[in-house]
C-alpha cells in the first residue's frame, strides 16, 4: 500500500503518518478486522500493493494512536493497551484460529472496558453505533476468556469538531467535547456465536475466496428519495421519503398527468468516501452503473 502525499502536508508530518507501528501481537486475526465486511478484506488482501490512501485520509488514525499512545504512558493500576487472545475452533474444514484483541482501558476494580475514539459531533449524535458495540463485546469476551469479569462497556468518545458556540445555542449539540457511552453488553454465549459466525466468513473469504456482497448496513447506506418533477422542469417540485407518498400528492392535485417521479437511489457513504478498495469492487461498480441509469 502507498500511502500519498497529494496535499503536501510537511513532511515531518507525512512521515509521522507514514509510520506503522501497528502490530497485532500473536493473532491469527484482530478484533478490528474481524468486525470489517468480508467483501472488503478480500479486496484489500487481493489489491493492496496497489491501495493508494493519501496521508491526510490517515491524519485521524494517526492523531487516534498518539491519544492512545499517552494514555498507555499515564496508566494507573488498571491495564492499559494489553491485547488478549482466544483460539477457536471452527471444525475440521476450517480448523483453528486465535482471535486477539488489544483493550485500551480495563478497571479490574469496577470491571469495566473503556474504548477511545476520537470522532466527530456526527458520530455520536448517532448513538451508540452497530460496529462500537460489536467490537466492545468482542473485547469482552476475550477479556472474560482470560478470567476476569466484565460488568459494563463504555466507549469514551473525544469530539475532535466540537464546538463551543454549537453547544451553546443548540440543545441537541453535545454539551461537552468527551462524552462517555455506554454499550450493552453481551452474554457470554451470544458473543461466542457471533465471533464464531464471523471467524468462518472470514477464512472461507481469505482462504476460500467464497464471500457475500456486503448488505445495505455495511456500505452505510442512506435511504432512496423520490422527487416529483413537473413537465420538463430540472428542479424538482417536491420531494418525499417513499413512492407511494410522492404518487398521493400528485394524485391529490391538478394536473396529475404533468408530472413525474424520478428515484434517486439512497447513497453509499463508507463506499463512496471510506473505502479504499471500492475501485475493485464489483458491487460497488454494479452500484454506480445503477446510480447513472435512474439520473
Amino acid at each position: 500500500m502507498k500511502i500519498t502525499n497529494n496535499h503536501n502536508i510537511p513532511a515531518p508530518l507525512y512521515r509521522a503518518i507514514c509510520k506503522d507501528e501497528y502490530d497485532k501481537g500473536d493473532s491469527d486475526v484482530t478484533v478490528t478486522t474481524l468486525i470489517k465486511p468480508v467483501q472488503i478484506q478480500v479486496l484489500e488482501k487481493q489489491h493492496y500493493k496497489d491501495i493508494e490512501v493519501d496521508a491526510l485520509d490517515n491524519l485521524c488514525m494517526f492523531l487516534g494512536h498518539s491519544v492512545h499512545k499517552a494514555l498507555e504512558e499515564s496508566s494507573d493500576d488498571a491495564i492499559v493497551e494489553q491485547r488478549f487472545y482466544k483460539t477457536f475452533n471452527l471444525g475440521e474444514n476450517l480448523g483453528s484460529v486465535k482471535l486477539g484483541g488489544c483493550v485500551d482501558y480495563y478497571d479490574p476494580f469496577t470491571e469495566t472496558i473503556t474504548d477511545y475514539k476520537l470522532t466527530n459531533v456526527f458520530s455520536v449524535k448517532e448513538g451508540c453505533k452497530d460496529d462500537w458495540i460489536n467490537q466492545m463485546n468482542c473485547y469482552a469476551h476475550l477479556v472474560r476468556a482470560n478470567g476476569f469479569p466484565i460488568k459494563k462497556l463504555q466507549i469514551c468518545a473525544i469530539i475532535k469538531d466540537w464546538s463551543r458556540s454549537m453547544a451553546t445555542s443548540n440543545p441537541d449539540y453535545p454539551s461537552e467535547p468527551v462524552l462517555v457511552i455506554d454499550v450493552p453488553v453481551w452474554k457470554d454465549e451470544e458473543a461466542e456465536a457471533y465471533i464464531s459466525s464471523k471467524l468462518k466468513s472470514y477464512i472461507c473469504g481469505i482462504r476460500q475466496n467464497i464471500y457475500q456482497c456486503c448488505s445495505e448496513e455495511d456500505t452505510w447506506q442512506k435511504p432512496d428519495s423520490y422527487k416529483v418533477f413537473k413537465g420538463s422542469n430540472t428542479r424538482a417540485t417536491k420531494s418525499f421519503a417513499t413512492r407511494e407518498e410522492a404518487l398521493i400528492w400528485i394524485d391529490g392535485g391538478k394536473d396529475a398527468d404533468k408530472y413525474r417521479i424520478v428515484c434517486l437511489q439512497g447513497r453509499r457513504t463508507r463506499c463512496e468516501s471510506f473505502c479504499r478498495v471500492n475501485k475493485w469492487c464489483p458491487q460497488y461498480l454494479q452500484y454506480l452503473k445503477d446510480y447513472s441509469d435512474v439520473q
